[in-house]
Formats: structure tokens, sequence, C-alpha cells
């Protein structure tokens, strides 16, 4: 059975922080609290096998009263229990119409030195999706659910490929597995794309993040599976390795090559506009690597769809000019031009010692205009959340930009600096060691005045319909070309003649669940994140 969410009473925010996910392991001995040593199970009765799913314990989510609390996404027929935490003359509006079933023995979850039995309760329900409803005070804790195959009995074992390490629940996936997770680009090779954190068949962990689910999405889905959207991880990236991209610039301004940096910097961000369209963006934007501090360039792609027809309007792909690196932490001053300081102050790390030239004359200045983006990492001895403001090409068509902030990153910049006082980040520190929730990432879309935002312009393009460019804007004239398609380089683009779409949103938006990573739109100063690290299965870096 998969996928599983609860809902976060009071919002439409769904929150799945200390829930767990057990396929065939409702047994003696089991913890159904991984918040502290409660709900242990004594005695599973009948249903020793079935897979369980284990909800939040908290006694304050029992006070709730709403039909739509805990939400199952079946991928087949099942037959589904809940474990009820009270009697059974005291139940629920929406559970009254459940079949009693045998009881179970678990030690209590607001007394762990007790145990006692608690009854069950079962209901057919058919692939696809379900609410479950609240406790409405009339129970101790969040019921926990049990999950059977239609006939009662418990799921079978996923077959594994001969010869093939055997995975196992809730730990560390074999590493064949995410080799599962491959794509081929429309270059013919073949690429890692997204992947859930914990693989559906095998429920073992893959140990990283990459954002949003692309087939939430009705329109977006159909074109992954007719190859029309190809979410390939490094695509662009291959084809910049295999250009100088400048005819006549300096040799020293050839350091915009793709630095080596983990697949989990690659992260997935899917909306719905509210304007009829769907939107899909893969961006290098991963705060765990050290190489952001000297890249420049990340690979930016970007998918757009009409909902009702399902049409793909673009398909947009480039290396981003992210600009220099600046310190996110040099707040609360203004510098001499009367700029926020943490958007002035570069620093000035060994490795890469052309992101602190500030003389335009040089060859490897690194400009800070509308020309380029920039990042800004905090660092470790100050707060500060990481902003990510990449560059958008005219000649694609792009009309404003957008930014991208990581509240949490999970490394920081050292708080080394020079004898004049200068950071320098010599090195990129950890947040936190006992830190690994995942990042929280969120946006903004320039339009607060409702004539502006951002967008895509076919009659501003170089070409529309199927064309090729560079992978880089050329620093020369801060261009970029057009490619023929044989040319090594050359990235494939695509725009509907004709298309105009302008999304107004003066909003900020974010992920409303770690499961499928939905953006939508909030005010600003409602952000209510929960941890991306599902199941605690996330691995420090990733």
């Amino acid at each position: 059975m998969s996928g599983k969410e609860v809902s976060a009473p009071g919002s439409d925010q769904v929150e799945i922080r200390g829930m767990k996910y057990f396929p065939r392991q409702f047994a003696t001995g089991l913890q159904l609290d991984l918040e502290s040593n409660k709900a242990r199970v004594v005695d599973p009765g009948p249903y020793a096998g079935l897979d369980v799913l284990a909800t939040r314990q908290y006694s304050t989510y029992t006070q709730y009263n709403t039909d739509q609390f805990t939400f199952l996404r079946l991928s087949r027929s099942a037959r589904v229990g809940v474990i009820w935490f009270g009697t059974a003359s005291n139940l629920p509006t929406w559970l009254k119409d459940w079949t009693a079933g045998s009881h179970v023995r678990i030690t209590q979850p607001w007394n762990p030195s007790s145990a006692m039995t608690f009854p069950t309760f079962w209901k057919p329900l058919d692939a696809g999706d379900h609410w479950l409803g609240s406790v409405e005070g009339k129970a101790g804790a969040v019921y926990a659910i049990l999950l059977a195959e239609a006939d009662g009995k418990p799921s079978p074992e996923p077959v594994v490929p001969q010869g093939l390490e055997v995975p196992k629940p809730n730990t560390a996936c074999p590493a064949w597995v995410y080799e599962q997770y491959k794509v081929r680009g429309v270059d013919g090779r073949w690429y890692y794309t997204w992947a859930p954190q914990i693989d559906p068949t095998y429920w073992c962990y893959l140990g990283s993040e990459h954002g949003s689910d692309p087939r939430q999405f009705p329109a977006l889905a159909r074109l992954i599976e007719s190859g029309k959207i190809k979410l390939a991880f490094g695509y662009v990236g291959a084809k910049a390795n295999t250009t100088a991209f400048c005819q006549n610039c300096h040799q020293d301004r050839l350091k915009r090559k793709i630095m080596d940096a983990p697949i989990s910097t690659y992260k997935v961000f899917a909306f719905d506009d509210r304007q009829g369209h769907d939107w899909l963006i893969q961006f290098q934007i991963g705060s765990s690597s050290k190489a952001r501090l000297c890249q420049r360039h990340h690979e930016y792609d970007l998918w757009v769809a009409d909902q009702q027809s399902g049409e793909l309007l673009a398909s947009l792909h480039w290396m981003s000019d992210t600009g220099p690196t600046l310190d996110a932490s040099a707040n609360g001053g203004v510098d001499a031009s009367g700029s926020n300081l943490a958007n002035s102050t570069r620093y000035r790390p060994p490795l890469c010692p052309e992101n602190a030239i500030t003389d335009p004359r040089d060859p490897s200045f690194v400009p800070m205009d509308n020309s380029v983006g920039r990042r800004r990492i905090p660092r470790t001895d100050r707060n500060g959340y990481e902003t990510w403001q990449p560059s958008f090409p005219k000649e694609l068509g792009f009309h404003n930009g957008r930014a991208y902030n990581i509240d949490n990153p999970l490394t920081r910049c050292a708080p080394t600096r020079d004898a004049q006082g200068t950071p320098t980040c010599l090195s990129i520190e950890q947040t936190d060691p006992a830190y690994n929730w995942g990042e929280n990432r969120w946006f903004i879309i320039p339009g607060a005045d409702q004539n502006d935002g951002f967008g895509i312009y076919a009659d501003q393009a170089i070409a529309t319909g199927t064309f090729y460019t560079a992978p880089y804007v050329d620093p020369d004239d801060g261009k970029l070309h057009l490619r023929q398609a044989t040319d090594a380089d050359a990235v494939e683009q695509y725009i509907k003649p004709g298309l105009h779409i302008l999304h107004i949103s003066g909003e900020r938006w974010i992920p409303y669940d770690p499961w499928w990573v939905e953006y939508k739109p909030v005010p600003t100063g409602t952000v209510n994140f929960d941890t991306h690290n599902l199941e605690r299965g996330l691995q420090w870096g990733n």
C-alpha cells in the first residue's frame, strides 16, 4: 500500500512528521510512537504480519473535530483497520459504520508502563484517495492504521531480481534500487531523475530528497509518461562541459565549468499557478554541496503545461548564472551605494578568488547586476537563510525572474575573515551535527502590483517551436545563442508559437507537505514548515 499523509488540523497544510509505515511488520515489540517509547505492541492478535501506519500520538491532536484528518492513497483495494485507543462504545461519527474486529494489546500511549487491550475497526476501501476523520476527543491518542490485502491477508513480499541484495523495509536501500530512477534524455543518454525519499515498492530509504513529485498533476504526469517531459538531472550540465561557450574571452574566464556535485542537489518544484497552467521546475540548488561556493552556473529546467488540454507549452533549459557568492549573514546595515550588506558583501574563498574581485576591468570580474543572479550563503555564527537568484535569458522569452530561498540550509560558511575583516568562507560546515530535517525551500514570484509577474513571451524569444541553443549565455555579448541540432553542446528548447504567459502572484509559494511537496501560495508570515525528513530516512548531506 503506498501513499500516506496526516493533515495539520486547522489548516490545509499537511504534516507527517512522526508518522512511519511498517510493511508486514505488525508484531510483538513494534513501537508505534516515533517520538518516545510509547505504544509498544504486546499482542497483535490475529493481525500479525499486516502493514501498519503509525501516526502521531500527541494528545493535542485528539481534540480536533474534522472528517478529513488522515489522508490515504491506496495503490490497490485493501482492507483497512484502525486501532482505536478508546472504548468501542464511544466512537466518532465517521467510524460508526466500520466493522468491529478483534482486540490487540498495546502499552498505553499515555502510560507506557501499563498495557491494555484496544478495539479495532475495519472497512474495505478501493484503490484511490480516502480521508479518515479525527478522534473528536473520544480517545486518548490518535489511532494507528492497519492495512491488509482485500482478502484480509498480509501484503506479499515484493519480487527482487535474482542475484541482487534484498532491500529491508525502513532501512537504507541497496544501490541498485536507486539505479531504477533513471530516464533517457533527449540526447539518448541515461540520467538520474526524480525519486521519492522512500521507494514505494520496497519501502526502503533512498537517502536523498528531490522536492516535488512531478506526477501529482495529471497534465504533467501524462507528458512525463509520453516522453514529452524528460526530467533528466544533468542533461544541460553534460552539454555545458563539452563547450568553451565563448570564442574570444580570456582563458581565466572559462572557470564556469560544472563542478562535481551530488545528484541530491537537484531539486524539483511543481505547482498550479491558478491561471490554468501547471509548472515544473528543476533547479540545481541543494545546500549540502561544497561546490556551490564557487560554482556560478547551475542547471535550470522549466516546463509549462496547459491544465485543460494537457499540451506542453514550454520546455526550456540552460545553465543559469547565479553570480557571486555573498554573505547572507552580513545584514543590519547598508554599503556606500545604499545596498543591503547581505546583497553586496562578497566572500573571499581561496578556492575561487575571482568571487571577491570588484574591479570591472579585471577579466575575472563577476558582475552583480541584472545580467546575472546571485547566491547568498549564511555563516554558522549568525542566523540567515540562503537565497538563490537565478538569471533568466531574455532570448528564451523570459519576463522578470524569481528568487528561491532555503530557510534551513544544511551547510553554511565557516565564520573566517581575512586581515581586512572580509568573510573568507575557508570551509563549508554542517549547520548542526544533529541537524537532519531536510531543506525548507520556498520562492517568490513578482507581481504584488497585479500588473506584472513572471512570464514567457514567445514574441520576445530568439525562436519558437523546437530550436537549439548553447547551454550558457555568452559572456562576450551577454546573449544566449542559437545552435544547430547536431552541435555537441546543443540544448533542445521548445516554446509554443504565440505563447504569452504572465503569472501574477505577490505571495510566497511554499511546500504544503513533505510527501508530494506541492507548492502553494501563502500570505507572508503564515509559513508552517514541516520536517522534510520522512521517517528519518535521509542521509546527511542530501
